[in-house]
């Protein structure tokens, strides 16, 4: 290709079970139908059970056959393996060079989440649906664990089960630092499709091979990213820089799950208003269609995006990295280490509570340290809470509230009634742990507390 392309969109997917498997059938209709075009490039390699690995260009709008095959590319291919995932890339250097990209990462993730020697070890099922669980979590405040959308909770990033692998945390970062060198630069944007990947973690991984990141801080719904929207945006505008793509991006997320929300629910209160009752008035349907949208109001789909910010995750952690010893005395403080469990309890967390958001936490850890009963035990020690609020505003500020920071975007549907309104768009990784648990019958019957003590203190020491 003489002239690059001002974008190509990869989108690389594992669907390796139901849930994901109509969903990315659907998307390579719905993409075929849309088309790319002479200035915006998509590529799709899509695994699933059913007919393993294929790799799709989506041919240019008018143009048949809409979806063109690469038939080199082996069915077999293991997905899950930075080998895989770098052909894909060679493939897109070699006939869809761009001077920018966006890379999509699309299937089951689990944030930081590894394991060694687990990666072929089968899924584990979490049939919990978005609505189900909206509607049992009316009351959900900060500090509770929000679960979300029917999803395979996996250890590793995109499993494939033919053959059984996936992509570890690790893995990424080898695989992102080869396909920047592929590509003769860095990755524009890095997308996760996939549940629980925005975390300061991950950021670092991908850091030196990528400008920006979009992911969820929370379990995103199998139907994923609404993309004929967001490719359609980039076709008509394809001279848009890569923060607008983001911004793009987050705001088609938001808008699809809202407007998908509102549509399906109100079908679903009117179908069946017709089914119960075939000869009702005019008036009446009319008023439950009233109805129906305020139930819809009320009931809400709880899903988030955010865009990071790569460049200045290295300060971030520069920053967490003051506070880990500011932390770690204040373990050896009784009544500062309550301060840090208080907080910890009271911080948003996600589909995994050992995940909680960043922004948060550091909110939490400040009101509790200026909380009166924790007064005597801050004059009494040398100065470190008021070190400890520096560094807890510090963060706060480089996480940003107003897109000049790591955080340079997110959105949140329903973002004012929504549980996950208080998510700022980063996460990490914090277990909580139950202080009093020692004191439970069962603690002082089996010793069990004894055996969780060891339990953390082996496995985070490495031993």
């Amino acid at each position: 290709m003489s002239t690059p392309l001002d974008w190509t969109v990869m989108v690389y997917i594992a669907a390796p079970d139901d849930n994901l498997l109509a969903p990315n059938l659907t998307l390579l209709d719905q993409l075929g139908r849309i088309g790319s075009s002479d200035r915006v490039h998509v590529v799709v390699q899509l695994d699933t059970s059913l007919m393993g690995a294929r790799r799709f260009f989506v041919n240019i709008a008018g143009q048949t056959p809409t979806l063109v095959q690469d038939i080199t590319l082996s069915p077999s291919q293991n997905t899950g393996s930075v080998a895989a995932f770098i052909d894909f890339v060679n493939f897109v250097k070699a006939n869809h060079s761009a001077k920018h990209y966006l890379a999509v990462l699309n299937g089951h993730g689990h944030g930081v989440q590894d394991f060694p020697g687990d990666e072929s070890q089968p899924l584990v099922e979490v049939t919990t649906d978005v609505v189900a669980a909206v509607h049992a979590a009316t009351d959900l405040t900060v500090g509770a664990a929000i679960t979300a959308t029917s999803v395979s909770v996996v250890a590793e990033v995109l499993p494939d089960n033919n053959p059984a692998d996936a992509l570890t945390s690790g893995e990424l970062k080898d695989a992102f630092e080869q396909a920047s060198q592929i590509l003769g630069t860095k990755i524009d944007i890095v997308g996760f499709d996939a549940c629980l990947m925005s975390m300061i973690e991950i950021a670092m991984q991908i850091k030196e091979s990528a400008r920006l990141m979009v992911g969820s801080e929370q379990a995103i719904p199998s139907k994923g990213w609404p993309y004929p929207q967001i490719v359609n945006k980039l076709i008509v505008n394809p001279e848009l820089e890569p923060p607008q793509v983001a911004k793009v991006i987050v705001s088609e997320f938001v808008a699809f799950y809202e407007a998908r929300d509102q549509t399906e629910r109100l079908k679903q209160s009117v179908t069946e208003m017709l089914i119960n009752n075939p000869g009702i008035a005019p008036s009446q349907l009319a008023e439950t269609i009233v109805d129906g949208l305020a139930e819809v109001a009320a009931q809400k789909e709880q899903v988030m995006l955010a865009t990071c910010d790569l460049a200045k995750a290295e300060e971030l952690s520069d920053t967490i990295r003051a506070l880990v010893p500011q932390l770690r005395q204040c373990l050896e403080i009784p009544e500062l280490n309550l301060a840090v469990l208080r907080a910890r309890f009271k911080s948003l967390s996600f589909l995994d509570s050992d995940f909680l958001d960043l922004f948060n936490f550091c909110g939490h850890l400040l009101e509790a340290i200026e909380d009166e009963s924790f007064h005597a035990a801050c004059s009494g020690n040398g100065g470190l809470c008021e070190q400890l609020k520096t560094t807890c505003k510090a963060i706060k500020d480089q996480i940003s509230e107003d897109g000049t920071g790591f955080v340079i975007n997110k959105g949140i549907t329903f973002s004012q009634a929504s549980a996950l309104k208080d998510a700022r768009g980063v996460s990490i990784y914090l277990p909580l742990i139950l202080p009093l648990y020692h004191e439970l019958e069962f603690s002082k019957q089996t010793n069990w507390h004894v055996f969780l003590n060891e339990y953390m203190t082996t496995f985070f020491s490495g031993g």
